[in-house]
């Protein structure tokens, strides 16, 4: 009786091994809540190359969303700025991307985005009162730029899904 309750356990363990590992589905945005639940337990560059373009892009989108190129700069997503111009010329966006540079020119002055939030937090202060409400309708004004443009990164994404199965 032991033997046999000893050989339904072996049996039930190989099968486990042979069951797929679940897999992002093909659709954007649906598939962004299994890309964010997996970055969380592999980290951003556990991620496989397609799971890090959906996580930028869906980050990028939801702080667009939330306060335009300051809040993408100022949250965490900003830590991957240049994953996520990467992925903005994967996918094909390259009116967003132009305006992502041109937001990293507006408020970085030309240097490199720092990859630590606080650094980049720091950097975005100005000396002046003026100074940063100068800044911040600068980059509204690429707010508005990105507001009118006529991608929709949305299909991009899923057409750029489609392509690179």
């Amino acid at each position: 009786m032991a033997c046999f309750a000893l050989l339904v356990v072996t049996s039930s363990a190989c099968s486990k091994k042979h069951e797929p590992k679940p897999r992002m589905g093909d659709v954007y945005p649906e598939n962004l809540a299994f890309v964010q639940e997996r970055c969380s337990r592999v980290g951003f560059f556990g991620l496989r190359p397609r799971e890090r373009v959906v996580y930028c892009l869906g980050c990028f989108q939801a702080e667009m969303k939330n306060g335009g190129f300051h809040q993408f700069f100022l949250s965490s997503a900003g830590d991957h700025t240049g994953a996520t111009r990467e992925a903005l010329e994967a996918v094909g966006a390259t009116k967003v991307k132009d305006l992502l540079a041109k937001a990293i020119d507006v408020a970085f002055e030309g240097y490199m985005v720092p990859l630590d939030r606080a650094a980049r937090v720091q950097q975005l202060k100005r000396p002046s009162q003026a100074y940063e409400q100068q800044l911040a309708d600068q980059l509204a004004a690429v707010d508005e730029e990105y507001d009118v443009a006529a991608e929709s990164l949305v299909d991009l994404t899923n057409h750029w899904l489609e392509r690179s199965k």
